[in-house]
């Protein structure tokens, strides 16, 4: 069973191509005739193959001339991929996020197109879709406001193409189809229509506030203009850093100064500290020998008081057997006076 193809280009090298349906409703206004019209593949310029306008079962479509060059070329372009790289050539502009988040830019897109050839020393190549662009960050002076896309959806760029990329220092990213922009349609039953509405559906969610292209970068060369800017940068961080060394340096010998006459009077400090060390010694010295002579007072003391606490209740003593010999004296004397008197009256 051959290849059907739903959409073809209308010349080996263009960019104008057909859908097999749009072709079809102009053989309607012959009776559905064969316009005598020759497509060609959706391949790259370079690898196109001729094909006729067929309806077979029903369905219109595209088929090889020959059948060597339907085994050689094989189905050729996906409808989701050539819609989204054409969606991306007509954008006026969106977020590039590069490389998985590491670093992203909001980007005005002042041309695009697609199918852009690329001629290096083993020939040439057409890249998916290339724009120029205008950025307030550095990508566009870093790119030279430029940059070629690769579209893939299962196969990503080859190594080989990569290399030469890089070799002619191009800006290349490659992206890959996103689910949401996957063509929702049967690509038999696919209409100028349907493809002009997936499209405009592609252009509102990138263009959007929350629209944004994920790319990784396959080549990433700096423009003499921004490798400019990056020496003048360098020039002026490094003349920074010789003014903030000579103000350090400065510093440093006030700093150094100030260190000498720190540790000059820490010397005269730490001499008076000796000599008030000494002084401290000196009266805890004192203060020992007046605590020892207090401690001897106070024996003294006590001693004292005990003898005199002794002498005390002698004297009570004393005072008590006086008052006692008083009284008898004073007894005795009465019963001698009355013994006379008694001599008297008789």
């Amino acid at each position: 069973m051959g290849v059907k193809n739903p959409w073809a280009f209308v010349s080996e090298t263009g960019h104008e191509r057909v859908t097999a349906y749009g072709i079809w409703q102009r053989r309607l206004k012959y009776d559905g005739r064969a316009i005598g019209e020759i497509f060609f593949s959706p391949h790259k310029p370079g690898r196109r193959k001729p094909m006729r306008h067929v309806r077979r079962d029903g369905t219109p479509h595209f088929a090889y001339m020959s059948a060597s060059d339907e085994h050689a070329a094989g189905p050729g372009e996906s409808l989701s991929h050539r819609l989204f790289k054409e969606t991306i050539a007509s954008l006026s502009g969106t977020r590039l996020v590069l490389n998985g988040g590491r670093g992203e830019e909001v980007i005005t897109i002042t041309s695009g197109e697609i199918e852009k050839e690329v001629v290096h020393a083993d020939g040439s190549y057409f890249a998916d879709a290339y724009v120029r662009f205008e950025s307030k960050g550095d990508l566009g002076l870093k790119w030279s406001g430029e940059v070629y896309v690769e579209i893939h959806k299962t196969h990503e760029v080859p190594r080989e193409k990569i290399d030469v990329l890089r070799a002619l220092r191009l800006p290349v990213v490659e992206i890959k189809v996103p689910e949401f922009a996957e063509y929702q349609h049967p690509d038999e039953k696919t209409t100028d229509e349907l493809e002009e509405w997936h499209r405009q559906r592609l252009k509102r969610i990138l263009e959007g506030s929350t629209g944004f292209l994920m790319a990784k970068v396959l080549s990433d060369p700096s423009s003499a203009e921004y490798l400019e800017k990056q020496l003048g940068e360098a020039h002026r961080k490094l003349e920074e850093l010789r003014k903030e060394a000579a103000e350090t340096s400065s510093n440093l010998d006030v700093a150094r100064n100030h260190e000498r006459k720190l540790s000059s009077r820490l010397g005269e400090l730490e001499a008076v500290n000796d000599g008030l060390r000494k002084q401290v010694n000196s009266l805890a010295t004192t203060l020992r020998d007046i605590k020892a002579s207090e401690t001897g007072l106070a024996d003294q003391l006590r001693k004292k008081n005990a003898m005199l606490d002794d002498t005390h209740q002698q004297l009570k003593m004393l005072q008590i057997v006086g008052a006692t010999l008083v009284a008898i004296i004073t007894c005795l004397a009465l019963f001698k006076l009355v013994a006379l008197a008694k001599d008297w009256f008789a």
